[in-house]
């Protein structure tokens, strides 16, 4: 596995405004395109969606369509939040919108509700495996939120695939011993919230909106951090997600073309950077309020 094909990109910021540092706001068809041919042309190969990102889906299934390679590209989409997961009817329904939408079947399929894996054995674990028996989606997994839930996930026999948050300033799912389950187990971890929706990109806390006073001491103390490396934190947090994840996939946002290439270069390019040890000694996590986007004060 090359550096590069550990980089899975997400696709939120293709279907609406996304991160607290995006600035470009959503980026229309044609450089929409261009994100992911680039992405492609850097052998990215996986990318991220799901129906509950505006239009991300159905712009992701027209530039796959559109670009070399793009046939071949693996796509990982989620059930819409809400279902009754227990209604075959209504989550077969909600896959087949997916295909529809994607332009393909045989994609990868997450829960996006954590709270989704209690109903597995009432019907649902059996309803996905049919659906992925008959080839209309490929592997079974969740997105989660907390380690008692990922770690409940790779015990269940149809799970493959398991999505985390994780990064410099969110160590729990290390400290749950999540990462060596899953290794044990045999099964794939994709880590999201490497950049914790630009916060980990901003190297002058100053920069940062008010709504996120919360986060300044924590995002400086970082920086601080790769000034020393010799680094932005932008490639401190990536340094730190390859090194620290080995054998996971890292999902990475991007609004502009040029960041995808900055992070796969990045990704490709050795270089002497901080242990994990020594930063996760220096950076030893911050609280919920400020690593779980869902927590943060709403905008003014």
């Amino acid at each position: 596995m090359t550096a590069a094909s550990r980089l899975i990109l997400g696709t939120a910021q293709l279907g609406m405004p996304y991160g607290v540092m995006n600035t470009t706001g959503r980026p229309d068809p044609a450089l929409a395109l261009e994100i992911v041919r680039t992405a492609l042309a850097w052998g990215i190969r996986t990318f991220d969606t799901a129906p509950g990102y505006g239009g991300a889906e159905e712009t992701l299934g027209q530039a796959l369509a559109r670009s070399a390679g793009g046939e071949a590209a693996r796509v990982v989409t989620k059930l819409p939040p809400g279902l009754d997961y227990r209604d075959a009817g209504a989550v077969r329904g909600a896959v087949q919108a997916s295909a529809g939408r994607l332009g393909r079947t045989g994609f990868d399929l997450l829960l996006h509700e954590e709270g989704a894996l209690d109903c597995w054995s009432e019907g649902l674990g059996d309803t996905l495996a049919q659906l992925a028996a008959s080839g209309l989606v490929g592997r079974l997994g969740v997105s989660v939120y907390a380690p008692a839930r990922a770690l409940q996930a790779l015990g269940l026999a149809g799970i493959s695939l398991v999505q985390l948050p994780s990064n410099l300033l969110d160590a729990r799912f290390e400290r749950a011993g999540v990462f060596e389950a899953a290794r044990r187990a045999g099964k794939e971890l994709h880590v999201r919230s490497v950049f914790l929706q630009g916060l980990l990109c901003c190297d002058d806390p100053a920069l940062l909106p008010p709504r996120l006073d919360q986060a300044r001491t924590y995002v400086r103390t970082a920086a601080g951090v790769a000034r020393e490396a010799g680094l932005g934190l932008r490639e401190l947090a990536l340094g730190y997600a390859l090194d620290a994840y080995a054998g996971a996939g890292l999902l990475l946002g991007a609004e502009l073309p040029a960041q995808i290439a900055a992070n796969a270069a990045f990704a490709a390019a050795p270089r002497v950077r901080p242990a994990p040890a020594s930063l996760r000694a220096r950076l030893p996590g911050a609280p919920q309020s400020v690593t779980n986007p869902s927590l943060w004060p709403a905008d003014r």
